[in-house]
């Protein structure tokens, strides 16, 4: 009786153990580099609040200003931290390269993302990282000639 029971009890801490690491590993795979690495992400919206005129209309969705060509863009963020913009199959402008090399970078609590394309860098941030999506912020002021004007973006990116 007392070798069944320290059986039982030892092959019962072993199945918690197992099952402690098993659910160690799931929280690994969803730390936001993960699920944001090593995927093509493609641009599915944009909209500004508040919304662009353009030709006396308002719009916010700025992703209908894009042209087309665009819209088959993606961007793919690889492990060493550096991204990749590629033209997709219709490029915009035929002697542009089809890829285009920058770096990306979290900030300590991983709640912004900076972009750096040629030096150009934009901080983002994180609304979500899941494996089908990341949903970006961002703000951007604009002078005019009536003044400054605050536009605040939600981006979404599609994994493809």
């Amino acid at each position: 009786m007392i070798k069944s029971t320290t059986r039982l009890i030892f092959f019962t801490a072993l199945v918690s153990l197992f099952i402690g690491l098993s659910a160690c590993d799931k929280e690994d795979d969803s730390t936001p580099k993960i699920l944001l690495t090593e995927k093509q992400w493609k641009l599915t919206s944009w909209i500004s609040k508040p919304a662009y005129e353009v030709e006396g209309q308002l719009i916010s969705n700025v992703y209908t200003l894009l042209p087309v060509c665009a819209h088959d863009d993606f961007l793919v963020f690889n492990a060493d931290e550096t991204v990749i913009k590629d033209e997709g199959e219709e490029k915009c402008n035929e002697y542009e390269p089809q890829t285009t090399s920058g770096t990306w970078l979290f900030n300590n609590d991983q709640s912004i993302l900076r972009i750096t394309f040629e030096n150009d860098e934009t901080d983002y941030v994180i609304g979500e990282v899941s494996d089908n999506f990341l949903i970006l912020r961002r703000q951007e002021v604009i002078g005019s000639v009536t003044g400054n004007v605050t536009y605040e973006y939600l981006i979404t990116y599609t994994r493809m």
